[in-house]
């Protein structure tokens, strides 16, 4: 539920950022890349796969 909020979000800010330098595009960028990698640990959490072999499936 908290991973919801936090995507929510995270567009609603994105849609009123100014694009001024490429790092400007980055930061949106990577927090998307970590919001994925959040989702995809807790759904290896919630089907009992240990982290160790969740992260070979990367």
């Amino acid at each position: 539920m908290i991973l919801m909020i936090l995507i929510v979000t995270l567009f609603k800010e994105a849609i009123d950022l100014k694009l001024t330098t490429p790092l400007d595009l980055a930061y949106p960028g990577a927090s998307i890349a970590l919001i994925a990698l959040a989702i995809y640990f807790s759904h290896a959490a919630e089907s009992g796969t240990p982290v160790n072999q969740a992260r070979m499936l990367l």
